[in-house]
């Protein structure tokens, strides 16, 4: 397969097509959630009057404590319907681009020109299948981890629910579910996203629907079990070193950030420890985000790569007659490609960089 070559080209392909990165912040975060929320509480004479059995709350107004909650509501409604939206516009991206980085990965190996607003495009107009993928391919894992979590929970709940307390034989069913269930959801795992890695290419690069994709993408797993297992291999470690890699510079930034942030808050400098902590969360976003648009960028492009040397679609490096893929493999039927749209702009290299059309595939 040529596994070198392979890594070679998707980096090459990833530092070139700047643009890219884009696609693939939103492809590689799949989304996020957060919240918070606080309160100021009057206690007004905490703890004055009480005797002996009195709470020490007792001095708590409940109704000053609700009047100040209903006066916020309405900003916390309206905060949380923002991260609501948010949250769907930025997952519907998050599909969008996962095609659009394989269409646009396709297309610079094939060395036609290639506009942002095409790729964006090519994962739209696939959006509803590559969004059945991940239903067909993700419904097995939520049920198995349901019932997992069911067979090592029921043991407990249902003799507290009778106002028992579990036996130890109820500890029987449990044990042998961590035994087995967990490691078998483990593998189910691994194999489906195999598999939907491979499903997705025959989405954005033969124009099948998921059903389809996910049966072709299972008879080449099948045919082609130790290339894809070896493949799948290389990514995990690759993904090990790089996580490794970019964990120092965030320890090395908060480590250096933090420190003022300690001499401020032992100087009582409140306003100053919160912004030091500001800067730090900022940072460490900034970098995590960028680490993210660029690896998954990079991850994309060699399962692209992977899957048109995979499917016979390009030869082997130095190979002048590449023998055929094995029958059973079905081999993708190029998808025409959609005209850039009047808004799209050209991808952008490096000043230094050659134009956006990529050299032809050895």
């Amino acid at each position: 397969m040529g596994y070198g070559d392979i890594i070679k080209r998707a980096w090459k392909i990833t530092w070139r097509y700047r643009a890219l990165w884009v696609l693939g912040l939103f492809a590689g975060v799949t989304g996020s959630s957060s919240g918070g929320g606080g309160g100021n509480y009057n206690f007004g004479s905490l703890g004055q009057n009480s005797g002996p059995g009195t709470s020490r709350l007792a001095g708590f107004d409940a109704q000053t404590f609700l009047n100040a909650v209903e006066k916020v509501l309405p900003l916390i409604l309206v905060v949380t319907l923002g991260l609501v939206v948010i949250g769907i516009v930025w997952w519907i991206l998050s599909v969008a681009a996962r095609g659009g980085l394989v269409f646009a990965v396709n297309e610079i190996q094939e060395g036609r020109p290639l506009t942002l607003g095409s790729a964006w495009n090519a994962g739209f107009a696939r959006f509803w299948s590559v969004f059945g993928l991940s239903v067909l391919l993700g419904l097995p894992v939520f049920v198995l981890a349901l019932v997992v979590v069911a067979l090592i929970a029921l043991p407990l709940v249902i003799p507290l629910a009778r106002g028992g307390s579990p036996s130890a034989a109820a500890f029987v069913p449990i044990c042998g579910t961590l035994v087995i269930g967990v490691p078998l959801l483990m593998v189910l795992s691994i194999v489906l996203g195999l598999l939907n890695q491979l499903a997705l290419r025959f989405v954005m690069l033969s124009g099948h629907g998921a059903v389809k994709a996910v049966g072709d993408s299972w008879r080449a797993f099948r045919t082609r079990f130790k290339d894809t297992a070896l493949m799948w291999l290389i990514g995990v470690g690759l993904n090990l070193a790089a996580g490794f890699v970019i964990a120092i510079p965030l320890v090395i930034v908060s480590i250096a950030i933090l420190v003022p942030a300690v001499v401020a808050a032992v100087a009582g400098q409140w306003a100053a420890f919160a912004g030091v902590l500001v800067v730090t969360v900022l940072l460490v976003a900034a970098i995590s985000l960028a680490f993210t648009a660029v690896w998954g960028t990079f991850t994309s492009a060699l399962w692209t790569v992977f899957f048109r040397r995979f499917t016979g679609m390009e030869a082997l490096p130095g190979a002048e007659q590449a023998s055929p893929p094995p029958q059973e493999l079905p081999s993708p039927t190029m998808a025409p490609s959609p005209p850039p749209p009047p808004f799209s702009t050209a991808l952008p290299t490096s000043p230094s960089g050659p134009p956006i059309v990529s050299e032809p595939t050895p």
